[in-house]
């Protein structure tokens, strides 16, 4: 018996520790046929070609965000350019082979990403970035609090919803908001909500929303975060504190490690600290732990409820 050839360059096998047990979420109502991405790139040509690209076309912008990442360093120019090198030959075996290494996924190129990006010590290179819009985003907070309470019933929850879908706007892993924010210029949470599309949406069930918030409360509320910044702040405590004061139970569930400008857990412990200074409701909940932080044990942009936190 002859051994294939190996074409691969990954001379390594990339785990990440966790110091506790993951197990799959106890939601999902079949976790033997549960799959976290709906796109398999080895099969589906012109979306392997166009994810490749994007990626390979970001390559400088990684680069230029893991030196400012690390301005005191002294060896950070040689690190981050190995770090390019490493990660185009990756996708460049990808391309050549896209199933080498079993399914190939918009997840398995994120984790790629950040797998070579900490091979090369560059642990959290949007640090500096996510606290300057978690700060930013704090300055407004008190007054979107005051604004949505001047609203009617209706009008809120359309606000609070749309807070959620502006504040997704606010993510460096997609291309054309990486193009949007490095423009320049002031682009906000108003602007963000200004270029949301008019309903219907795509997907619209806010309607539907709207009629169950008028039954009971619910009991408890679990809500993956994804952002820092406007998405976190002015997305998605407003919308906790709602169901915050109709008596739901609400748990946030962060990442345990950073990927891209996620907030990851002890950010999101020092967040909630800062939200409750301004919000009688968040800081009550908080006292009474009726919201909870929690961390997800992921460490990737992507969410895989088959390995969530015990």
């Amino acid at each position: 018996m002859t051994l294939r050839h190996r074409t691969s360059t990954f001379d390594m096998l990339e785990l990440h520790r966790f110091d506790k047990p993951l197990v799959n979420c106890p939601l999902l109502l079949d976790p033997a046929s549960y799959f976290p991405d709906t796109v398999d790139l080895t099969q589906d040509s012109a979306a392997r070609e166009y994810w490749l690209t994007c990626f390979e076309d970001a390559a400088d912008r990684y680069v230029d965000r893991a030196i400012k990442s690390q301005p005191d360093s002294c060896d950070v120019n040689e690190r981050a350019h190995k770090f390019k090198q490493k990660y185009l030959q990756r996708l460049h075996e990808l391309r050549n082979n896209p199933s080498a290494y079993g399914s190939l996924t918009v997840r398995s190129l994120l984790d790629t990403h950040e797998h070579c990006m900490k091979e090369f010590d560059f642990t959290d290179p949007y640090a500096q970035q996510k606290q300057y819009e978690n700060e930013q985003a704090l300055k407004l907070l008190p007054e979107h609090f005051r604004q949505l309470e001047k609203m009617t019933w209706d009008n809120r929850q359309l606000a609070l919803v749309e807070g959620l879908l502006a504040g997704n706007v606010f993510d460096w892993g997609a291309k054309e908001v990486v193009n949007l924010m490095q423009k320049g210029g002031s682009f906000g949470f108003l602007e963000a909500r200004s270029i949301l599309q008019v309903r219907p949406w795509l997907v619209d069930s806010l309607e539907e929303w709207k009629e169950r918030l008028k039954g009971p409360p619910h009991r408890c509320a679990v809500i993956f975060v994804d952002n820092s910044g406007i998405d976190i702040i002015l997305g998605i405590f407003p919308f906790a504190s709602e169901l915050l004061q109709r008596g739901t139970k609400v748990v946030l569930c962060a990442n345990s490690w950073p990927a891209l400008n996620d907030v990851t857990y002890n950010e999101l412990i020092i967040l909630a600290k800062r939200v409750a200074a301004v919000s009688p409701t968040v800081d009550k909940a908080m006292s009474d732990g009726r919201l909870c932080i929690m961390e997800s044990g992921q460490a990737s942009p992507c969410l895989d409820l088959r390995l969530v936190a015990s």
